[in-house]
This record gives C-alpha cells, structure tokens and sequence, in this order.
C-alpha cells in the first residue's frame, strides 16, 4: 500500500507526512490527532502510511482526524465524530503550493 491521509475535520486539507512538507511553512502539518470509532486518541507525528505517533492504524481507518493545531483551537475534542474523508491527494500527490498554509495558531489576532 502506498501513501494515504485523511483531511483535517477542521481546515480540510491531508494530514502530511515530513518529506511532503514545504520547511518553514506547513511542517505544523505533519502532526496530527486522529480519534478512533472505539475512543482511543492517538497524537504525533504523520508517516504517510497510517502510523500516528505510536499508533500503527491510526490514519485512514475511519478515524476522526485533525492537524494538531486545528485540534487545538477546536479546544480539543475527544469525540468520535465518524470518518475523516479520505484526502484526493494522498497526503504527497498535489502541486507546488497547494498545502502551502501558515499555521493557524500562529495566524489568529
């Protein structure tokens, strides 16, 4: 299986693994929270292939899934709240710019 993500349930756009990332600019979007159908929240960093910090089956198993800066200005939720959509992109397969995203804690007044 190769590179896969689910989009963040608060901006909408893929979870990122580290080679997917733009230094500087969207590396806040390799680490990410992701809420599995039985409760379990696993945080970290993003590897393309499902693992979530310590969590081998985290992204992309029907989980709710958030960037962790998304997750905590939503106040951090610990609810199951269905199935992140599976990203078009996979997380690696778009074009120059397209998550290029400053991070949102950083952006708010």
């Amino acid at each position: 299986m190769g590179f896969f993500s689910q989009d963040c349930g608060r901006c909408g756009h893929p979870l990122l693994s580290p080679g997917a990332t733009t230094a500087g600019v969207n590396e806040w979007m390799t680490q990410g929270v992701a809420i599995d159908p039985e409760g379990g929240v696993h945080l970290g960093d993003y590897d393309g292939y499902g693992r979530l910090g310590g969590a081998e089956k985290a992204v992309g198993f029907g989980a709710t899934v958030f960037h962790r800066a998304c997750w905590d200005l939503l106040g951090k939720p610990v609810q199951f709240a269905g199935a992140s959509v599976d990203s078009e992109d996979q997380g690696w397969f778009f074009g120059d710019g397209e998550h290029d995203l400053p991070d949102p804690r950083r952006s708010r007044a």
